[in-house]
């Protein structure tokens, strides 16, 4: 059944008929399977979650591009749980609970950054809750491995902007210091019920 959308993927809730197990299988929207940017960033996903074990970073089980008319498929952890964004379209939420959830989101980004990989897209969205509010951090879909050529088009600004740190908005790459200003910005939200910037998104980062 199909249980999440993005702008060029769709997941789906799978059943492991080996493993007997459910499972989210992420697959890339037929008519982008040709566009070499983003194939290249699907791939990139696959291999950078597939290299982290970490009980905060939703697992990456197998990827495999099929001929067409099918398309290429990411298997990963089913997460049977609602992401962060979903919880706070309700509203804010204690102290408690909030510093449960950025503490072991800031552990699995920390297992990232000692792998040499920025995540670059933290945001509440790509926070899974696994029931007892273990976070599981997923969509590593433009994250950046130390060393390695960008999946993305020269001086192109990816990432989503009420989460980007200022120097990611002037063009830089990124570090483990802009994925932790994302999460600080995400702590922010989740105290107040809303986002600390207002007006246009990319307007507030630059000006703070």
């Amino acid at each position: 059944e199909p249980i999440g959308a993005g702008g060029y993927c769709e997941v789906w809730r799978a059943t492991d008929t080996v493993l007997t197990r459910p499972v989210a299988v992420k697959l890339l929207h037929p008519g982008y399977a040709q566009q070499g940017e983003a194939l290249a960033r699907f791939r990139a996903e696959a291999r950078h979650a597939g290299a982290l074990s970490h009980e905060n970073i939703a697992r990456v089980y197998d990827y495999g591009e099929a001929d067409p008319p099918h398309p290429p498929f990411l298997v990963m952890e089913f997460v049977a749980g609602p992401s962060l964004a979903q919880v706070l379209a309700v509203g804010a939420m204690d102290p408690a609970r909030t510093m449960k959830i950025v503490a072991q989101a800031a552990a699995g980004l920390q297992a990232a950054h000692r792998a040499g990989l920025v995540h670059r897209d933290i945001k509440p969205g790509n926070l899974l809750l696994a029931p007892g509010d273990v976070v599981k951090i997923t969509d590593f879909g433009i994250a950046h491995a130390a060393g390695s050529a960008p999946v993305t088009s020269t001086g192109a600004v990816i990432g989503t902007a009420g989460y980007l740190a200022p120097e990611r908005v002037a063009g830089s790459r990124g570090s483990a210091a802009s994925d932790l200003y994302a999460l600080g910005v995400i702590a922010y939200e989740c105290l107040a019920g809303a986002a600390p910037f207002t007006g246009a998104a990319l307007e507030g980062a630059l000006c703070h």
